[in-house]
């Protein structure tokens, strides 16, 4: 089941591959970091690898918060 009726999973993979260097991007498997994302009400939140992302429930943009 897709994250959101909104975007697809690929183009939130996209979104994410986006916020890692080259040797990363191409690195990460990230659907299995799907199961990592939670609904934290605004916004969905992803803690990965020490950082937290923000992705927008309508747009999936996704932002690196501190």
């Amino acid at each position: 089941m897709a994250l959101s009726q909104y975007f697809t999973d690929e183009e939130l993979i996209s979104q994410l591959r986006l916020q890692f260097d080259w040797e990363e991007m191409w690195d990460i498997d990230f659907t299995t970091i799907f199961q990592s994302i939670e609904d934290i009400g605004d916004c969905y939140s992803l803690n990965f690898r020490n950082r937290c992302f923000h992705i927008d429930k309508i747009t999936g943009i996704v932002v690196e918060v501190e």
